[in-house]
């Protein structure tokens, strides 16, 4: 009777396991194919991005596909910005929220949603680590939403239909970060 106990046990704590599994494994392929998946940057050169940047305290950062939140986490805590992250995967935004909880980070709040559909009007500055493809879908929605003066900061894939609105260029090893003014 122990043995079949037990077993039972098991056999549901796996079956919670899978579902959980599935589950997230699903979200991260909508996070894909959104053109958005999770890769994460090293804090240096986090430092480098958003040194260049310019962050005014008080001023409003959002992270389009925020992963982990490590970018507008520590532009929050450094420069003293009020964040909006944007992901559509929900264990990476629950996760991100304890990260921000855990690290005292007061002005930063989470989104669940495809960053296609949230509105832009209020972004001073814009970090984004897309893939070209949705760059280029994304493109339009920054010119008819944002403000005059909104500074898109783009990692690694420059922005092609931005192209003249070009105002630096930094690279670390390989790894260029493009900063555009709408």
């Amino acid at each position: 009777m122990i043995v079949s106990i037990a077993y039972i046990v098991f056999v549901i704590l796996l079956a919670v396991f899978l579902i959980l599994y599935v589950v997230y494994y699903s979200f991260d392929l909508r996070a894909f194919i959104s053109q958005a998946p999770f890769v994460p940057i090293s804090k240096s050169r986090i430092d480098k991005i958003l040194s260049k940047a310019r962050l005014k305290s008080g001023s409003t950062f959002y992270e389009l596909g925020c992963g982990d939140a490590r970018v507008i986490m520590h532009a929050c805590l450094k420069y003293h910005v009020k964040g909006i992250a944007i992901d559509i995967n929900p264990l990476l935004l629950l996760y991100s929220y304890v990260r921000s909880k855990i690290y005292h980070v007061p002005t930063i709040s989470f989104t669940y949603s495809n960053f296609y559909d949230v509105s832009l009007k209020n972004a001073h500055t814009i970090f984004v680590y897309l893939l070209p493809s949705a760059l280029h879908k994304i493109a339009t929605k920054f010119t008819s939403e944002c403000k005059k003066g909104t500074l898109i900061i783009s990692h690694r894939f420059a922005i092609h239909e931005y192209k003249n609105r070009l105002v630096q260029t930094i690279d670390q090893n390989g790894e260029e970060t493009f900063y555009y003014k709408v």
